[in-house]
């Protein structure tokens, strides 16, 4: 360990760690985090929500109600490594068309031959429109009503 001379005492870096031991001392004194506590709550907050689909830059994926889906407000503190993402044992399926969960009578959810699912309310409001045709509402794609499946979720 080198020796400490009386320059090497008041260095302007010394000042810096003397600053940080006392503010951590401080902390720990009085059981406080070292973060401020509105971003422990919205860290906690943002990690019930945050899913992998959320920070994707796939077009389309992102729902306009999710506060972690917003790059520009929330999102860039929920992209932050130390928040992680929630773990949901129970899933539900939300339509991307209607916004309303895909369970129950005339709700139950379809795929479509490229893989994407909606629900059956929102593609037959669709296909009403459109005289049968389907569009994607994600890649654009047309297809008839009748191509589309019933998905089975075990």
């Amino acid at each position: 360990m080198p020796r400490l001379t009386p320059q090497r005492l008041y260095e302007k870096s010394r000042w810096a760690a003397l600053k940080t031991s006392f503010r951590s001392t401080l902390f720990v004194l009085h059981s406080l985090p070292p973060l401020p506590m509105l971003n422990l709550v919205l860290h906690a907050g943002l990690a019930s929500l945050k899913l992998p689909v959320c920070l994707t830059d796939e077009a389309g994926a992102h729902n306009v109600d999710c506060p972690v889906c917003d790059p520009a407000g929330l999102g860039a503190l929920a992209a932050q490594p130390e928040v992680p993402f929630a773990h949901h044992v129970n899933s539900v399926l939300v339509c991307s068309i209607t916004g309303k969960l895909m369970e129950g009578e005339g709700r139950e959810p379809l795929a479509l031959p490229n893989g994407r699912v909606y629900s059956r309310e929102a593609l037959e409001a669709m296909a009403l429109e459109n005289g049968g045709v389907i569009v994607c509402a994600r890649t654009g794609d047309r297809y008839d009503f009748l191509d589309a499946r019933k998905v089975f979720i075990s």
